[in-house]
Formats: structure tokens, C-alpha cells, sequence
């Protein structure tokens, strides 16, 4: 989910020719269950392969959520966090990006739900953050009560890509009972404003 909320401002205002992502899974949630902790502590537990079929996934619900054919390339590790993945994502866009400044403006104004007055959705969905070194899963988990994204490194200088960013979403928050608790407010409001 962390992934379509910052892909979607940007294939909006640029489009998407590829996508490259590559996630620092924490343990929280199915890594908890999955592997012996002799495997994940201290270490990098790298997915391709694995029975989580993670990488597959995300390919795959990326395309249909955002309903275009983007080819996107995908890498997934799992780390010894506890809570909160941390995402590299680098993008070639359809059209070309003039400043950083075009990228925030695309951040800052992108809050579709919040609008609709759905309870749980933040006002701001997308937080930059501009300080050197973040975002970081245990600093930058909780942003919005842990349903906003926390976006740092933009740079459009890149010498492959058009734009590369770090994110930090909160995989159990956004990811899981939030994203179920946002369709269950905006069935609500569909059902309530027919």
C-alpha cells in the first residue's frame, strides 16, 4: 500500500515508464511467524525465492491497483526491524520531471481520501522529510498514527533514473488493519452518500 500512495502523484503528474523498488522488510507481521530468529537477528534475509512469494505480489497488485501495465522490478529483504519497511525506489517517468520542487508540489497536494471525510485517512498522506539520514523505520513508522507515508532523498539528479526516493510505511498500520479499516469507512461513505 505504501508503494501506490507515492506511485500514484507521480504517474498522475509524469506518468510511469518503469519502476524499481527494492523493500527492507521488518519482521513484524508474517517474518515474526516465518523465520527462526537465528536467521533474521542481526542479519539480511533476502525473499527471492522464498516461500513469501513477496516480490511476485508486489509486481502483481501494483499493476492492478494503478490499472496500467508498468513494468516494475522488484527486490525484497527482510531486516532486524521490528516495525515499519523501509522502500528504495527509483522511477522512469513518461514525462520529464523540470524541478524537485515539481515532486513536492505533487507530495503535498495528493490526499484523495482525506476529503471524503474518512475518519482514519491522515490529511496528509505523503510526509516529506528533508533531514539527512530519514526516513527510518523506528523514527518514521508513526507519521498520520502510523497511515501516512514518510518520504525522504528525493533527487531527481540521478544519472539512470528520472526520481529516487526513500519511503518508510508502517506495515502493520497502513498496511494491513489500516488499509482494511479505510475500505470498510469508504464503503461506509459510498453507501451513505447513493
Amino acid at each position: 500500500s505504501g508503494l501506490v500512495i507515492v506511485l500514484t502523484p507521480i504517474l498522475e503528474r509524469f506518468g510511469l515508464s518503469s519502476v524499481s523498488v527494492t523493500t527492507y522488510q521488518s519482521l513484524s507481521g508474517r517474518g515474526d511467524a516465518l523465520y527462526d530468529r537465528s536467521l533474521v537477528v542481526n542479519n539480511v534475509y533476502p525473499l527471492h525465492g522464498s516461500e513469501e512469494r513477496t516480490e511476485e505480489y508486489i509486481r502483481a497488485e501494483v499493476k492492478k491497483v494503478l490499472g496500467i501495465p508498468v513494468p516494475i522490478s522488484v527486490a525484497c529483504y527482510r531486516v532486524d526491524t521490528q516495525e515499519g519497511h523501509l522502500v528504495d525506489l527509483r522511477i522512469k517517468t513518461a514525462r520529464p520531471i523540470g524541478s524537485r520542487g515539481d515532486v513536492l508540489r505533487a507530495f503535498a497536494e495528493f490526499s484523495p481520501l482525506h476529503a471524503l471525510g474518512l475518519r482514519s485517512a491522515p490529511t496528509f498522506p505523503i510526509v516529506v522529510l528533508d533531514e539527512i539520514g530519514r526516513p527510518r523505520p523506528q523514527q518514521d513508522a508513526w507519521h498520520g498514527n502510523g497511515m501516512a507515508v514518510a518520504v525522504g532523498n528525493i533527487a531527481i539528479d540521478d544519472e539512470v533514473d528520472d526520481l529516487r526516493l526513500t519511503y518508510v510505511v508502517n506495515n502493520l498500520v497502513r498496511g494491513a488493519a489500516g488499509g482494511a479499516l479505510l475500505n470498510a469507512e469508504l464503503w461506509q461513505h459510498r453507501r451513505v452518500t447513493r
